[in-house]
């Protein structure tokens, strides 16, 4: 508790309470008297630092079907498709016209400062449009962030990812 002195009309005891939430992670409340005044949090690790971070990647790049995807991919052949999955996960079951770079080499691949050969010449450009894929829309959320993070301005994300696109009959190599 704390107490800031003050005449008796502007006393204020604050008390600040930590209360667990299953569903949202600790939040501590704030109380001037024991009326309620502020409430923050969630604090600390709430366990869905995933999800945070995939949501956080489709706040900064649309979502598109597997038919916009399509449709973009020939009207815009300088799109480049990105499987995020490791190449034993995509090779043989990845939307034709793909490339695969696997996530943790993403931000290698996609850097300018690097030398040469650890990037990938394709990604230079950040106002080349991208679609992200992977196996079902996860990753490749991800590497929406990561890109986006990065600079990258024509990002989107495949939903259903590379899943949904073989489920519809969509071309694979």
């Amino acid at each position: 508790i704390v107490e800031v002195p003050g005449s008796e009309d502007t006393d204020i005891k604050l008390a600040v309470t930590s209360v667990p939430d299953a569903k949202k992670g600790e939040r501590l409340i704030v109380t001037d008297r024991n009326r309620p005044v502020a409430e923050i949090g969630p604090v600390g690790h709430d366990g869905s630092s995933v999800d945070r971070l995939v949501a956080e990647g489709r706040a900064v790049a649309p979502m598109i079907s597997i038919d916009h995807a399509e449709a973009q991919m020939a009207s815009h052949p300088e799109t480049i498709v990105i499987d995020v999955r490791q190449e034993e996960d995509s090779h043989g079951n990845a939307v034709a016209g793909s490339i695969n770079i696997p996530l943790g080499l993403l931000p290698l691949r996609a850097d300018t400062e690097l030398p040469e050969h650890y990037r990938d010449a394709r990604l230079q450009d950040r106002s080349t449009p991208i679609i992200t894929t992977c196996g079902a829309g996860g990753q490749a959320s991800l590497a929406a962030k990561v890109l986006h993070d990065m600079g990258f301005t024509n990002v989107k994300i495949m939903e259903g990812g590379t899943t949904a696109w073989k489920n519809a009959g969509k071309p694979i190599h």
